[in-house]
């Protein structure tokens, strides 16, 4: 089951680099800027094209939390690829719109009922946002990105320390990271 999705991420990203690769020749851009998601999450991305289309590499939500005396613990990451296509519409202001496809991880440590909880997400989703580019250089930007993501936990319980409990199910939809505030630095040949 675990090779279906796997095989679907990668055909997607085949599919991403082929549409990159089959635009016309132009400026070389390249970006470089970090997102900003659900308060307490933030990505890095880069991104290199022409005007028109971008290619996208995001470290997805990397995120790390302690929680009330050393009780709980949580850190996560995760990575994403795919491609953007800008819409002018007017002067510095773009409609960007593309896919991408990735995978993150999640681990919370809680002296509870459940010692440790891992989970697992594939995922692929449709980039949807606005982007304003201040002296050519500076952008600023927000994204929402609705995601079709295949969610898998494992979780240890007391008092063995044995793994008891495992849900696993299929999601559609919006959820607190689909929004980012996007600020990066814009560079070209």
């Amino acid at each position: 089951m675990k090779r279906h999705y796997f095989a679907i991420a990668l055909l997607f990203a085949f599919i991403s680099f082929n549409l990159y690769a089959q635009q016309e020749p132009g400026k070389k851009i390249r970006q470089v800027g970090i997102n900003f998601s659900s308060l307490n999450a933030f990505g890095l991305h880069y991104k290199a094209g022409n005007e028109k289309t971008l290619f996208r590499l995001s470290l997805a939500t990397v995120d790390f939390v302690t929680g009330d005396n050393n009780l709980q613990k949580h850190f996560g990451g995760g990575f994403r690829l795919g491609f953007e296509n800008h819409v002018p519409v007017s002067g510095a202001f773009d409609f960007i719109w593309g896919m991408e496809g990735g995978f993150s991880v999640n681990y919370l440590k809680n002296n509870t009922v459940y010692t440790d909880i891992w989970t697992m997400e594939p995922a692929v989703d449709v980039v949807l946002g606005i982007n304003y580019t201040f002296a050519g250089h500076v952008v600023v930007g927000a994204e929402l990105a609705p995601v079709f993501e295949y969610y898998y936990q494992r979780a240890k319980g007391m008092p063995d320390n044995e793994y008891h409990k495992t849900d696993s199910y299929f999601h559609f939809g919006f959820n607190s990271s689909s929004a980012a505030l996007t600020v990066a630095y814009r560079f070209g040949r």
